[in-house]
């Protein structure tokens, strides 16, 4: 008997969908398809009423290659919840809103379940690498 990938696959995002608290929903700007696979997404994942979401377009930086408009992106954050998830470009090539897309989802994770971190305040910052570190 034979299974399909691709179901396996969303069974099992189903189950880490189910309990998560912020989903990322990423798509690449240079790539329509992406874009149109959130959609996809959205109708397949099971989301709680308190699940925090954030729309997230990459490769902001590759400007001549870009197939989805910020403003496409900005009308998908405002239709896919009542009251719209915050939309975010970013390059990661730039260090473009990487931090301000992280700094969001705890920010509404925070305001939705104050209780799940009793850390205080929460600061995020860039190390620079090491010259001779494995990753540079």
């Amino acid at each position: 008997m034979g299974h399909s990938w691709t179901g396996i696959f969303l069974l099992h995002c189903a189950v880490i969908f189910r309990k998560a608290d912020v989903i990322l929903l990423v798509y690449d700007i240079t790539r329509m398809q992406s874009f149109q696979n959130i959609c996809h997404w959205m109708d397949r994942i099971p989301i709680k009423e308190e699940t925090n979401l954030v729309l997230m377009g990459t490769k902001s930086d590759l400007t001549a290659e870009r197939e989805v408009t910020t403003q496409m992106g900005k009308n998908m954050a405002e239709d896919l919840l009542p009251g719209g998830v915050p939309f975010f470009e970013t390059s990661a090539k730039e260090n473009h809103n990487i931090d301000a897309v992280f700094r969001d989802a705890v920010t509404q994770l925070l305001s939705t379940d104050p209780k799940s971190c009793s850390c205080g305040e929460i600061k995020l910052s860039c190390k620079k690498k090491e010259k001779n570190s494995c990753c540079s």
